[in-house]
């Protein structure tokens, strides 16, 4: 079985599911989600190798005959498969993880679509291919929120922005930037949406490209969000929550938070989203005005 072995499950229903009783441990272990959100579904053949390491979020729908495959028993029990809310997974999907596999929110994926974070090892000849030690991804694989990957696509060690489409029937094997359309086998970026045009570009070429990756660093975001505040902190925490739960770590958008001199905890507020969110700017008054 590709499944975490036994003592790990042991462990995982010890810490989180103790309530379920020893008598009950062994009928109950099979079936029990790190996490399984609100108003989500998954059809019937449902295949799910640990779902101990698999969470699903909130209105999270799945069609039927989908796959959720872990590997590697010896890695620690964490949530290999992540589902973020309100993604759709149609019909005979397979998401195989040896390391980490994250759906950002959103997410939509056609039938039969294949996602891998690993590929096989083949150099020992005359050892079957499918026992040889597998090539992982550095990071497991992410898919930006917002993705929508059409049917019969693969996808092998590669990541994928925020807002792109990846037509059917395509391989993809490299990283696809943000907002970009992809296809072909191996998979090439066709189109990339120009923040400062406003306007979908077709790619010549992978120097094109490169070309347009550089321009887009210095490009201003199109939506700037102030807020201004004095001694609110815990508004400006559930401010902030709202926000980024809404538009992540994404350059087409920009918080900036102006402190009127806040003799709270505003700044250290600030600098816990600042670690994660690159889209956050911060200048606090040196004087109450």
């Amino acid at each position: 079985s590709a499944a975490i072995d036994g003592t790990a499950r042991e462990i995982f229903m010890q810490e989180y599911a103790s309530y379920l009783g020893e008598a009950h441990v062994s009928e109950n272990m099979n079936c029990l989600f790190y996490g399984f959100g609100h108003n989500s579904s998954i059809g019937h053949g449902y295949r799910v190798s640990s779902p101990e390491a698999t969470y699903i979020g909130n209105n999270v729908h799945i069609q039927q005959n989908i796959s959720l495959e872990v590997f590697h028993k010896d890695r620690e029990i964490k949530q290999r498969i992540y589902i973020s809310d309100n993604c759709e997974i149609g019909n005979r999907c397979v998401i195989s993880a040896a390391d980490q596999i994250y759906l950002g929110q959103y997410v939509s994926l056609d039938d039969n679509v294949h996602i891998m974070d690993y590929t096989y090892g083949y150099k020992m000849v005359g050892a079957a291919v499918s026992g040889q030690a597998v090539n992982l991804s550095e990071n497991g694989i992410s898919i930006g929120r917002g993705t929508k990957i059409e049917a019969n696509v693969v996808v092998k060690k590669a990541n994928i922005g925020r807002g792109c489409l990846i037509e059917a029937n395509s391989v993809v094997t490299e990283n696809i930037p943000d907002y970009c359309v992809a296809s072909g086998n191996p998979a090439r970026v066709k189109k990339f949406f120009d923040r400062m045009l406003g306007e979908w570009l077709d790619v010549i070429d992978e120097n094109h490209l490169q070309e347009l990756l550089e321009k887009r660093k210095t490009d201003k975001p199109i939506l700037t969000i102030g807020i201004p505040t004095y001694n609110r902190s815990y508004y400006l925490n559930r401010c902030l929550r709202a926000i980024y739960n809404q538009i992540g770590d994404d350059a087409l958008f920009e918080v900036f938070v102006s402190d009127n001199d806040s003799s709270d905890d505003t700044k250290e507020i600030v600098s816990k989203y600042s670690k994660v969110y690159s889209n956050l700017r911060y200048h606090k008054n040196p004087e109450k005005c």
